[in-house]
């Protein structure tokens, strides 16, 4: 194998079998124009290793805050590893896929409630509905269009627990032992600072003051709102509502406390979360 691919202005991602290309520019035309460079780069590098690049499996995709165009005019959607991307990253392609899927094992669970117990139907909940649901959660759980999900996560525990259209059904999600779908993506950000603390800072070690968050993880600082729902933010931000002495926890009794704290506490929103007094 001859060396691997390097290009000072492209991000190569490997995952497997795939390869994920991706550069930064100003307009599309530079993206554009960049892109191929790359790719030729790529084609090259492919070739004398004695590989073939899959024309018919390759997909461009431009993302902006802004509509500013398909390259090539190829697809605006594409589907990574399961997740399905938009150009805007608003994730309502993706989530409509969900939905399709989650309201078919509703159905499903209606009809198993009737003839099987409890335990194989909580177990049948996990394999067709709720592993659905929380795939990848964390790229994709605070986009606007979640609550629709979530509102199907609901029908889903009121047709296992027996419970009318419009029946709160918090006290089946705890008898059930099973976290929202709000709790779920808290708890895929917490789990996702316990395992990569090492990469952020507290403000204790930024500045010698003596203040109230000196404990406290900082924050990269975001110009745009969008851009502060990225785990890289957000994730930091829950994870300093934590009481420090779960924060201190080592990794598995984190996991432990928190998934507990989480299912007991049956949060609806991320605003429970923030406004719950510890």
């Amino acid at each position: 194998m001859i060396s691997p691919l390097s290009n000072a202005e492209a991000k190569y991602t490997l995952f497997a079998d795939d390869t994920t290309i991706s550069v930064k520019a100003d307009t599309l035309h530079q993206a554009t124009h960049l892109l191929h460079e790359v790719e030729t780069v790529a084609k090259h590098w492919f070739a004398a290793n004695k590989l073939v690049l899959n024309e018919e499996k390759t997909e461009r995709i431009v993302f902006s805050l802004r509509d500013c165009g398909a390259i090539n005019g190829e697809l605006t959607n594409i589907r990574f590893l399961g997740v399905t991307i938009d150009p805007t990253l608003k994730w309502n392609v993706h989530i409509d896929n969900i939905s399709t899927r989650l309201t078919k094992a509703i159905y499903l669970l209606r009809s198993l409630s009737n003839c099987v117990s409890q335990t194989v139907l909580k177990t049948s909940y996990h394999a067709v509905f709720h592993s659905i649901m929380t795939y990848g959660i964390l790229v994709w759980g605070h986009s606007t269009h979640v609550s629709r999900l979530f509102n199907l996560q609901r029908k889903a525990i009121r047709a296992m627990a027996g419970l009318g259209f419009r029946e709160d059904c918090r006290k089946a999600f705890k008898n059930y032992n099973i976290l929202t779908l709000p709790s779920h993506y808290i708890f895929a950000n917490l789990m996702y600072i316990k395992e990569h603390e090492q990469l952020y800072k507290v403000h204790g070690e930024v500045h010698s003051y003596d203040t109230r968050q000196r404990n406290m993880l900082t924050t990269t600082y975001h110009r745009l709102k969008r851009c502060q729902d990225g785990p890289g933010y957000l994730s930091a931000k829950l994870f300093n509502a934590l009481p420090i002495e779960i924060r201190n926890l080592e990794y598995s009794k984190f996991k432990s406390a928190v998934k507990t704290f989480l299912t007991i506490n049956c949060f609806y929103s991320l605003d429970e979360y923030f406004n719950y007094k510890f």
